[in-house]
């Protein structure tokens, strides 16, 4: 279907180009894009940024059943629902947080081998320190 379009456009304008108006700024623009509908990508992004603007979050708020339906019809957020529903996210997060530094806190993780390997050294040091001073008192 969209070749036979093709074609008809192609016998209409010619091989050459299209004079096209903009979808949104309506000015017109020349092409040789057939499915070029917008005279520049700014344009472009600002008719799909305003065809979307508000979307997701309208589309979050149905998902959880936080929209009241009033008589025209439109949805409009149930704030104390939602308020309440974002505090127990924001309660739960501060739980976790602190469980996480509890845990590092209290956790005795490898602190027994650190320890040793601390305790190792400083025996290693404190030999080399007496081999140092034997050489120093023999001189």
């Amino acid at each position: 279907m969209d070749e036979e379009r093709e074609k008809i456009e192609l016998s209409i304008h010619g091989v050459d180009g299209y004079n096209k108006a903009c979808k949104l700024c309506r000015e017109f623009f020349w092409t040789t894009n057939i499915r070029k509908i917008y005279c520049c990508d700014k344009c472009k992004n600002r008719y799909h940024y305003e065809k979307h603007k508000g979307t997701f979050l309208k589309s979050l708020l149905q998902r959880f059943g936080l929209g009241v339906v009033k008589d025209d019809k439109k949805k409009t957020p149930d704030y104390p629902r939602l308020t309440f529903i974002l505090s127990v996210i924001g309660f739960i997060g501060s739980i976790g947080f602190y469980l996480g530094v509890l845990r590092q806190v209290y956790h005795p993780n490898n602190d027994k081998a650190v320890i040793e390997q601390l305790q190792a050294k400083n025996r290693e040091l404190e030999h080399t320190i007496m081999v140092l001073i034997e050489q120093g008192v023999d001189e």
